[in-house]
């Protein structure tokens, strides 16, 4: 993927609600100085991590895509994260419909699409 034309690899993280990177990569990327967050933001199990602000209206290209959306910098974050959105909008995660009945997931739920194939020849065994 690409941010203001340099390469980035982001981890998809179907549980984000944000695109977070941190301050280092924001200079490197030569984003604008963050607007200052006046939300709180929640990391795994409700911890609020150190942040410094959020980058309005970045590009995000991948594979002839473009998406316009806000991009989080938060301290400590040593993976690029890319939230469910844009990752649905570029074709990386897919809606997989099939219902799976165990205890710990009930469809419909989000899979990656290199695991579509296999998890889809599982619901139907």
């Amino acid at each position: 993927m690409e941010v203001n034309g340099n390469p980035v690899t982001f981890k998809v993280d179907t549980g984000a609600s944000d695109n977070v990177i941190r301050p280092e990569l924001r200079r490197q990327l030569e984003l604008p100085t963050p607007t200052p967050l006046n939300e709180t933001l929640l990391g795994p199990c409700q911890i609020v991590p150190p942040r410094r602000g959020v980058c309005k209206e970045k590009k995000i290209r991948w594979q002839n895509r473009e998406v316009t959306t806000d991009i989080f910098i938060l301290e400590n974050q040593e993976t690029p994260l890319l939230r469910i959105t844009e990752a649905e909008e570029f074709g990386i995660v897919k809606w997989h419909n099939y219902h799976v009945y165990t205890q710990a997931i009930r469809a419909p739920k989000r899979v990656g699409a290199p695991l579509l194939c296999r998890v889809n020849r599982k619901c139907q065994a």
